[in-house]
């Protein structure tokens, strides 16, 4: 990383052939220079920016190619909708620049980080929608970003229109040799799929509030092991809608080949209604029989038992599909009457019983010693 003392000082004015920049402050520092705010003046006209600048005899050649490749592939995506407008890319003895519009409100991840998606539904859709049509815009010009993520998604507008930034690792071939793949292999490199699973790791950043579903994709992540074993099981983990939890398994495949088309991707998002469990309609229990009630009575412990899906539905007003899903929550009431209650949790654990596939129940309850010999398709946990 180069010394900030061998980059330009702020306050300063930086001259180029269309006009001048003036140089407010340091953004961010990285690798090959740093990101100032500035302030540009063009043939009269006037407007913030932020200059992003390469000092070359601090970076390698290969780097510096890095960067060039980065101002060209951007430049010839700047004029699509959701993308960072850039300015101007200009070059001298001691720096490379790349002049693009300030966007003050910041990134995605200072939006999750607050909170500002939690239980929006509309909001996650309108937003997500837009990085999807950006990333598509991309794709359609051979571009591909290979970054996606919060931190390079900025917003403007009071956070109703978001701009992809940062195309330092983009592409501009459909499969390159140089890096990628899951578990970390030298294999041939696909663009178009990694976007999609990054688009994956973020709607789940947006819907969670910065909850990663695994540190790093590699046989290594504890994590990552689990969801190849049992992708559902390891979905159901998080406040995830089922419908989402479909999606994320289409887009989340090994083989990149397999994984859902961007196209596919934009459709699927504004067909689900509910992002988040916690959002579901409660499925209410009635109907039962009073064996079963005397299971839910004061005190209320937090338990859980395992009941055959064929009696959830004869008791409960969930449908077959979301019971086979088996990862929705369920706002509990405590009350004595287990008519008046309401399922707390589905797990997406199935356990094999006499009368086929179960699904783990949890609620407020205290189980009966003798409930597994009254009720043989009930088992408590």
């Amino acid at each position: 990383m180069p010394s900030l003392l061998q980059l330009p000082l702020v306050p300063c004015k930086v001259k180029f052939e269309k006009g001048e920049i003036l140089l407010h402050s340091v953004l961010s520092e990285g690798d090959y220079g740093c990101v100032y705010r500035g302030t540009f003046y063009v043939n009269g006209g006037t407007g913030e920016c932020a200059a992003k600048c390469c000092l070359k005899s601090s970076v390698s050649l290969p780097r510096l190619m890095f960067f060039r490749r980065e101002a060209v592939l951007h430049a010839h995506v700047s004029s699509g909708e959701g993308i960072v407008k850039l300015y101007d890319i200009f070059e001298d003895e001691s720096f490379i620049w790349i002049i693009m519009k300030y966007y003050p409100e910041g990134d995605l991840w200072k939006a999750i980080v607050d909170g500002r998606f939690v239980g929006r539904d509309e909001y996650i859709r309108s937003i997500f929608s837009r990085i999807l049509k950006a990333v598509a815009y991309c794709h359609s010009q051979t571009v591909y970003h290979r970054d996606i993520k919060p931190e390079n998604i900025l917003l403007d507008e009071n956070g109703t229109k978001v701009f992809l930034a940062d195309f330092g690792l983009a592409s501009g071939v459909k499969c390159s040799e140089s890096w990628g793949g899951i578990f970390g292999l030298d294999l041939p490199y696909e663009g178009a799929p990694h976007d999609i699973w990054s688009l994956g790791v973020v709607l789940i950043n947006m819907i969670c509030s910065n909850y990663a579903p695994w540190k790093r994709a590699t046989s290594q992540d504890t994590a990552f092991r689990q969801f190849l074993v049992s992708p559902s099981s390891a979905l159901a983990r998080y406040p995830l809608s089922p419908q989402v939890c479909r999606l994320l398994e289409r887009v989340f495949k090994v083989e990149p080949k397999q994984r859902i088309t961007l196209k596919d991707f934009q459709s699927a998002i504004t067909k689900i209604k509910v992002f988040s469990r916690q959002k579901e309609k409660p499925s209410r229990i009635r109907n039962i029989p009073r064996t079963v009630s005397g299971i839910f009575s004061y005190p209320f412990r937090e338990k859980s038992c395992i009941i055959s899906r064929r009696r959830l539905l004869e008791w409960t007003d969930a449908k077959e599909d979301s019971i086979s899903e088996s990862c929705y929550s369920i706002e509990s009431q405590a009350v004595t009457d287990l008519s008046h209650c309401c399922v707390s949790r589905f797990d997406s654990e199935l356990v094999a019983d006499v009368e086929g596939p179960t699904v783990r129940l949890v609620g407020n309850f205290n189980p009966l010693y003798n409930a597994r010999r009254v009720i043989p398709d009930i088992m408590i946990g």
